[in-house]
């Protein structure tokens, strides 16, 4: 096996200055005061209105205007996206998938489901929960790669449903890469949803 040299990419920074090696500053407490507020009034309107109001933030957040009917993802857009993905790429995808399936499948392994407490026995049984909702990152970029991680270890742990919630691009659609990860790795649905509106709608 050919060594390769590999350069660290971690680099340690002092609590204290994050905010400048980020460009990034820390919100105020009346600024995550308003923020927690708009969050609350968010998930309150998907309640009450339903796709109503998923709609209603797609367009506002992420500038894409969809019909009810569009925020499901169609098979026909999952065929499309492999048209627009190449070889290589659905390949690595489908690696990332059977590397973590070998990686969770061992985790599996190794946990216990009988233990012994004073000399009693006790035995436990692990059942996979009725459905699980993954939200992946999405709109300009695409990161298959969240896709793969969160949906995977579901599908390996035996949930029957796994649910997915990414963010649209402008023209209504999702990037291929994201749609072909959600088609290997067995997605049971797909919707066109992001931010704090796509979480209170799975919740």
């Amino acid at each position: 096996m050919k060594r390769v040299k590999c350069r660290s990419l971690i680099k340690i920074i002092d609590k204290t200055v994050v905010p400048a090696e980020l460009g990034i500053r820390e919100i105020s407490s009346a600024e995550r005061a308003k923020l927690d507020e708009d969050v609350k009034k968010i998930v309150e309107e998907v309640k009450k209105r339903g796709d109503a109001a998923l709609i209603k933030f797609t367009r506002k957040f992420d500038n894409a205007s969809l019909r009810q009917e569009d925020l499901k993802v169609k098979q026909s857009e999952i065929e499309d996206a492999y048209r627009n993905v190449s070889e290589k790429e659905v390949s690595a995808i489908k690696a990332m998938k059977e590397r973590i399936e070998s990686l969770e499948s061992r985790i599996l392994e190794k946990m216990a489901t009988e233990v012994q407490i004073n000399g009693i026995k006790v035995k436990f049984r692990i059942d996979p929960i009725e459905s699980v909702g993954c939200y992946v990152p999405g709109g300009i970029a695409a990161y298959p790669s969240t896709l793969v991680m969160t949906a995977t270890p579901a599908k390996l742990a035996g949930v029957p449903r796994v649910v997915v919630c990414s963010p649209p691009r402008n023209n209504g659609s999702v990037n291929p890469l994201t749609l072909v990860a959600a088609d290997v790795c067995g997605v049971d649905e797909f919707y066109k949803i992001g931010g704090v509106q796509a979480i209170a709608a799975m919740a």
